[in-house]
């Protein structure tokens, strides 16, 4: 049985808040800029960085539900969500960049309903769940979430695989 120390409430809501705001609002920033030295959202160079970035955050992210400091909670937190908004200004700027130009609003669209109804609205569902059959001291719940990286950065591998075939079978 792990032993969690548990922070003061008054610091919990504040370091949740200052976390929540500064870090993907620091992680887009930089992330833009990032991308844009690597030759921006058209370049391969871009997408190929974005995955070494989102591997980056995975492996970061996968220590999350067994930490029992939490100083040490607190500061990987805000580094996954520093890497999850580096990546997203790329990896928006890619997706909409896919699409034919007369396509692109509903494609941004599309995309926008699909992060709602595949990641957010379905994140706290399957915590609650697990969470109510397994009891409020288990961590199952948040090992799940935590844990589902994985197959996102699969995906984004194999999107990266295919840009890159794609560009090689071009070039021929």
């Amino acid at each position: 049985m792990l032993i969690v120390l548990h922070m003061p409430p008054e610091l919990a809501y504040i370091a949740y808040s200052i976390s929540c705001v500064t870090a993907p609002l620091l992680g887009v920033i930089l992330g833009g800029a990032v991308t844009h030295m690597a030759g921006g959202y058209t370049h391969p160079n871009s997408m190929r960085l974005l995955t070494c970035v989102s591997l980056l955050g995975t492996i970061v992210a996968l220590p999350l539900p067994f930490l029992t400091s939490w100083k040490a909670y607190i500061a990987v937190f805000w580094f996954c969500l520093f890497l999850g908004g580096f990546i997203m200004p790329g990896l928006t700027g890619i997706m909409i960049n896919a699409a034919p130009k007369r396509h692109r609003a509903i494609g941004n669209s599309v995309a926008y309903f699909s992060y709602n109804l595949f990641g957010f609205i379905p994140g706290p569902l399957v915590y609650g769940i697990v969470q109510s059959y397994t009891g409020t001291e288990s961590r199952l719940g948040m090992t799940i979430l935590v844990y589902s990286l994985i197959i996102s950065f699969c995906f984004l591998w194999l999107a990266c695989c295919g840009m890159s075939s794609m560009k090689t079978e071009k070039d021929l």
